[in-house]
């Protein structure tokens, strides 16, 4: 119980970028939770329980998409794909429309990097790639979202002193 009333919101948000299915979503955090229980001996200590949590959440969310991938009567290219949004009166659908320029990997990285504040090497520890993967990928998204929604890159116009490595 205590876990989930730390984790499950995120849990639920990342199951969400990951499916875009509200139900899809729900059975994920249930699985997550039961996952984490079963397997919680395989954690490592001194390392970040949070990253490895959405971990755990993100390798049974991409198996969710397999699965339904693999019953669906059309092919579905997960990588390119954009599930259809959830019901116009859902909290998420905001998030959703926001981040719906972005392909499903570009929307994992960022939630996970502002909704759920880890860092880029939490990130990478996450989804498996480097520390400078993450960062690249995090700013080419970020560049996309400013670009689609015709907000100014502040960095392009900044000088190499004034950049925040982290933003």
């Amino acid at each position: 119980a205590e876990l989930y009333e730390l984790m499950g919101r995120a849990i639920f948000t990342t199951a969400y970028v990951i499916t875009g299915h509200r139900e899809d979503a729900e059975d994920i955090l249930q699985d997550t939770l039961v996952e984490i229980y079963q397997d919680a001996r395989f954690y490592r200590p001194r390392t970040n329980p949070r990253a490895w949590v959405l971990t755990v959440t993100r390798h049974t969310a991409l198996d969710a998409v397999r699965k339904r991938t693999r019953h669906a009567t059309a092919p579905l290219d997960t990588a390119e794909a954009l599930p259809t949004p959830p019901d116009a009166h859902d909290e998420f659908t905001a998030l959703w429309d926001l981040l719906a320029v972005l392909s499903p990997e570009e929307r994992e990285l960022v939630v996970l990097r502002l909704y759920h504040g880890l860092s880029h090497g939490e990130i990478a520890e996450t989804l498996r790639i480097s520390t400078a993967a993450a960062q690249k990928r995090y700013r080419r998204a970020i560049d996309k979202l400013r670009a689609h929604h015709g907000v100014p890159n502040p960095t392009s116009t900044a000088t190499k002193g004034d950049r925040h490595e982290d933003e």
